[in-house]
């Protein structure tokens, strides 16, 4: 059952999800608190100390609420009545992704822009205009250093 409750009502943060279908928005919070208590009722005693017990259970809850704003959104985009369980595995898969490769995501995007700096030196040579050796050399270094952002993303995804 999910627990839409006030923000004074927990620790977590609530998550905002508006509708098409509902006009106010619904607040979601404490949503993985059951699912933390059942994974802590697991755990050998003292493996957390009490900090790291209830940084875990605002995470959990924290994914929980992500997870159900998200596959509410795809189910919207896909103009779905009801969220089925493809929607919330599409929802699952992209936020794992998008948060392990975010840093890798923005190293290739980088890669992009220096390679991208580079072509202008490159045409004018191919278009015969007079261009210094410091140029060509710099366009070279540049090109070489995007080039391997790139790739890196590409490998590593």
């Amino acid at each position: 059952m999910l627990n839409q409750s006030s923000p004074e009502s927990g620790d977590v943060e609530p998550v905002e999800h508006t509708s098409a279908a509902t006009a106010p928005p619904v607040r979601i919070t404490g949503l993985g608190a059951a699912a933390a208590d059942r994974v802590i009722a697991l755990l050998p005693p003292g493996r957390f100390s009490p900090a790291g017990l209830v940084e875990l259970k605002a995470r959990i809850d924290a994914y929980a609420a992500d997870l159900v704003a998200e596959a509410m959104r795809i189910a919207e985009w896909h103009q779905a009545d009801a969220v089925s369980a493809p929607y919330v595995r599409q929802a699952s898969a992209y936020l794992v992704v998008r948060a392990r490769n975010r840093k890798l995501a923005l190293l290739g995007s980088l890669g992009a822009v220096v390679l991208g700096t580079a072509f202008p030196s490159f045409l004018e040579v191919t278009w015969g205009k007079d261009v210094s050796v410091t140029q060509v050399m710099v366009s070279a270094m540049l090109g070489i250093a995007g080039s391997l952002l790139v790739a890196l993303q590409f490998v590593k995804e």
